[in-house]
C-alpha cells in the first residue's frame, strides 16, 4: 500500500471493500445470535474450519472462480451437520475442527503455499472483485427473503423444536437449511474475511447481544449494529498508516477488526457491570431501613 496515499483517499478507495465487509460481519452476526440461541457456537466454529480447508483446497488447486471456491467449502461443511446430530456432540466436534485444521496445514506441506493458507485464514478483503460483491448481496437478499417467508417456523424453532414439531414445522428440513445458510454465509465471509475474523464474526456480536439483551429482536439488531460500527471502524484504523524506522507501517486489517471487536466486548461488558452495581446501589438506597 503506497505510504503517499492520503488516509481519506485510501478510505474512498476502498469504500466498496469497506462496504462489503460490514454486509458479511451483519450475516454473520446475525446468524450467529440464532447459532447460540440453539446452542450451535461449537458447530459454528467448526464450519468456519472446514470452511477454511474447503478455501485452502480451492486454493492449491487454482480454484480462481469465487463461485466454485465458495460451494466447495460448504461441501466441505456438510459433515459437521451430521456430526452435530451424534451424542457427546462437543468432543466430536472439537476432533473435526483439529482434523480439518490438520487438512489445511497438509496442502501447505504438499503445494508449499503458505502465502495461500494465511489468506485462507486472514482473508484478502483489499482484493475483493465486483463479482465477489454482487453474489454476497444476492445471497444476503435471498437468505433475509427466506428469513422472512418461514419466520414464524424459525421462531418456534428457536423457542422448542419439539413444539414446532408438533405444530407441523419439518423440523430436520429447518435445522439443514438453517445450516446451509449458516454455512454459506461463513464460506462467503471466510472467502473475504478469512475464517479468524468470521468465527469472531459469528460469534462475538451474538455473545454481547444476547446477554445485554432480553430481547430476541433487539439482540438480533444490536449483534448486527455492533458487527457493522466494529468492522467499519476497524477497517478504517488499519488504513492508518504507522511511521517505523523502516518506513511506513499499514497494520493487518483483519486482525484489527477482530481487535476491535474484541475491544467492543470488553467496552460492552464493562458498561453493563456498572450499570449492574449501579442498579444495585440503587436497589440498597431505595430500601427501607
Amino acid at each position: 500500500m503506497p505510504a503517499e496515499i492520503p488516509f481519506a483517499d485510501l478510505a474512498f478507495l476502498y469504500a466498496p471493500q469497506i462496504v462489503l465487509a460490514m454486509l458479511l460481519a451483519v450475516g454473520c452476526a446475525v446468524l450467529g445470535v440464532l447459532a447460540q440461541v440453539r446452542q450451535l457456537a461449537v458447530v459454528s466454529l467448526t464450519i468456519t474450519q472446514a470452511c477454511t480447508a474447503g478455501s485452502a483446497i480451492a486454493l492449491a488447486f487454482a480454484w480462481q472462480h469465487d463461485l466454485s471456491a465458495i460451494v466447495l467449502a460448504v461441501a466441505m461443511a456438510l459433515p459437521v451437520h451430521f456430526l452435530s446430530r451424534r451424542q457427546n456432540t462437543g468432543a466430536v466436534l472439537v476432533i473435526a475442527f483439529v482434523i480439518y485444521a490438520a487438512l489445511a496445514e497438509l496442502l501447505v506441506g504438499m503445494f508449499g503455499l503458505p502465502d495461500h493458507v494465511v489468506r485462507s485464514y486472514f482473508g484478502d478483503v483489499l482484493l475483493t472483485t465486483p463479482d465477489l460483491f454482487l453474489l454476497v448481496v444476492i445471497t444476503l437478499a435471498a437468505l433475509l427473503l427466506l428469513a422472512l417467508l418461514f419466520r414464524k417456523a424459525i421462531i418456534l424453532w428457536l423457542i422448542d423444536s419439539d413444539e414446532a414439531l408438533l405444530a407441523g414445522v419439518r423440523v430436520a428440513w429447518l435445522e439443514f437449511g438453517f445450516f446451509l445458510a449458516l454455512s454459506l454465509a461463513i464460506a462467503m465471509a471466510g472467502r473475504v474475511l478469512g475464517g479468524f475474523q468470521t468465527a469472531a464474526q459469528v460469534v462475538i456480536p451474538g455473545y454481547i447481544g444476547l446477554r445485554a439483551l432480553r430481547s430476541l429482536r433487539a439482540a438480533l439488531i444490536f449483534a448486527g449494529i455492533f458487527a457493522a460500527l466494529a468492522t467499519g471502524c476497524g477497517f478504517l484504523a488499519s488504513l492508518v498508516s504507522v511511521p517505523t524506522a523502516s518506513g511506513t507501517l499499514y497494520i493487518s486489517t483483519s486482525s484489527t477488526i477482530i481487535l476491535t471487536l474484541g475491544l467492543g466486548l470488553f467496552l460492552v461488558w464493562m458498561g453493563m457491570k456498572g450499570l449492574g452495581r449501579a442498579g444495585c446501589s440503587g436497589a440498597k438506597a431505595g430500601s427501607p431501613s
